[in-house]
């Protein structure tokens, strides 16, 4: 190694302030924010909560600097708080339009944003990226009151989905009143 990866630093105020800070930004502990991940320096989650507690007084420069450019690619998140998981809430009863009925509507929504994502912010996930839940909620906004099939564009996809569900649930039918009527 070169003398310069080398380098430690000193663990300033204003450094350990800048783990927290990002930690509680992203709502991601050191242990999530090296997990699954290839990393170009090899990096464990003690060593990164020893900086952040401040038990460790210095850290190679490239590692922290490292540890900071992590932390920086990952979304803000916010706390699903009642009120958010409300105003979603209340969304989906004034449009009559659930998450995959959403997400087959949406305009371009982020990557990765799928209806089993946003079930889950209105039921056990903490925290979401908070630019996919402003998304969630403006494009809500942008819905009629109630459900009009002429006034909302519906996907071919969608559209399979009721037809198969409209197919199978009058084939079951069809089945137990065959049976019904043979006794």
């Amino acid at each position: 190694m070169s003398e310069d990866k080398r380098r430690e630093i000193e663990l300033t105020a204003e450094r350990i302030e800048a783990l927290n800070t990002e930690r509680k930004r992203t709502a991601t502990g050191s242990r999530n924010l090296l997990k699954g991940k290839t990393l170009k320096l090899e990096i464990k989650d003690h060593k990164i909560e020893g900086w952040r507690t401040g038990k460790v007084r210095t850290a190679p420069e490239e590692e922290y600097a490292y540890v900071i450019e992590l932390y920086a690619a990952l979304p803000t998140m916010i706390e699903l708080t009642s009120a958010r998981k409300a105003a979603i809430t209340a969304e989906k009863e004034r449009t009559g339009i659930g998450s995959r009925g959403f997400m087959s509507r949406a305009h371009n929504p982020p990557p990765g944003l799928k209806a089993t994502r946003i079930d889950g912010w209105l039921n056990h996930v903490k925290h979401a990226p908070e630019a996919e839940y402003e998304y969630v909620l403006d494009e809500y906004r942008k819905f009629p009151s109630t459900l009009n099939e002429e006034e909302l564009p519906r996907s071919p996809a969608l559209d399979r989905e009721a037809e198969d569900y409209q197919w199978r649930t009058r084939r079951c039918h069809n089945h137990l009143s065959k049976a019904r009527s043979d006794q």
